[in-house]
């Protein structure tokens, strides 16, 4: 039941939301990261429920999961577009696909000592945490430090107003440290 709740979830949250994540790439990339964030919490939290409470709520990690991967692969694809300034989009996506494999054995390196070494069920969450923490403030970062050549209706706000109030065009560099990411 649960990998059918979440392949529906995930074909209607492409449908209803397919053509707006191109434009707000960098909206739908972090979003993405809290998705998978909020799984990962709720993954922790099904050991200690009882049955009924921890279906839902294994259904439910499995469901911000597949939300998580729609918007993950759809913004990755426009924001690889966007770097592939050469026609190179294979050649960015292997060295991409090969630099994710790196990070996830060591990812996996490391959580296995971590493992043996920590026991303790509160010092296990406050890891989490911190953790989750960094993750998001560094992705949070990595998407503000985008500078984005295309509009979306936040960027063409900001450039009709500079224009029409101050009589001069922003630039991409100008637009990227006044736009939200955190908004539509």
């Amino acid at each position: 039941a649960g990998d059918t709740i979440s392949r529906i979830a995930t074909i209607l949250f492409a449908h209803r939301l397919g053509t707006a994540i191109e434009p707000e790439c960098k909206f739908y990339r972090f979003l993405a990261d809290l998705l998978n964030d909020s799984a990962q919490l709720l993954d922790l939290l099904t050991p200690a429920m009882p049955y009924f409470p921890k279906l839902g709520v294994i259904i439910g990690a499995g469901v911000l999961r597949s939300l998580c991967g729609v918007a993950a692969n759809a913004s990755k694809a426009s924001l690889s577009a966007h770097f592939a300034l050469r026609g190179n989009l294979a050649e960015l996506n292997a060295k991409e696909a090969s630099q994710e494999t790196v990070v996830s054995l060591l990812g996996m390196l490391v959580g296995s000592l971590v493992v043996k070494v920590v026991q303790d069920k509160q010092v296990v969450w406050g890891l989490m945490l911190v953790l989750l923490g960094l993750h998001l403030g560094m992705n949070y970062w990595a998407v503000r430090s985008v500078r984005c050549r295309t509009m979306n209706r936040q960027r063409a706000t900001m450039v009709v107003r500079e224009w029409l109030e101050h009589g001069r065009i922003l630039g991409p560099e100008e637009v990227a440290e006044r736009e939200s990411i955190l908004q539509l």
